[in-house]
């Protein structure tokens, strides 16, 4: 399993010094709700200073308080479902005419908010921040 660490680049505090996200996946699926959300074209490796992180930081914290980050985790996980169903089913089946409603406050996806809380905390305290082990060109 990989991994995705975060550093500070001018750490307010503690938490500003670095993030883990302990699994690829999860970066992924919390970059694929940036890019979707919040700008097409962000890198999967970042580099930002530090207004560039606590803008982000100012967005995602805006899309989690208005519902739309549990939305969209919640819409993530149904499509998934419904892409296992089809991709399951024999080509003479329709798709089952009620597929079950994921529990409205499922574990996944609160995970995926847990984690978007966690990075949201990083970039208002890194000061700016990189992705360990790249060099970025200035």
């Amino acid at each position: 399993m990989s991994d995705q660490l975060f550093l500070g680049i001018a750490p307010k505090s503690d938490a500003g010094k670095e993030y883990m996200f302990y699994s690829m996946d999860d970066w992924i699926e919390v970059h694929q709700f940036i890019c979707a959300e919040v700008d097409s074209d962000f890198p999967p490796h970042p580099y930002m200073d530090e207004e560039s992180s606590e803008m982000l930081a100012r967005h995602l914290t805006t899309l989690r308080n208005y519902g739309i980050a549990h939305a969209y985790f919640v819409l993530r996980l149904r499509t998934q479902i419904l892409r296992g169903d089809e991709a399951s089913r024999d080509d003479d089946c329709d798709l089952p005419s009620e597929v079950p409603w994921l529990d409205e406050f499922s574990v996944e996806v609160e995970r995926m908010i847990d984690l978007v809380d966690g990075y949201i905390g990083f970039l208002r305290e890194c000061g700016g921040c990189n992705v360990d082990g790249l060099v970025y060109e200035e």
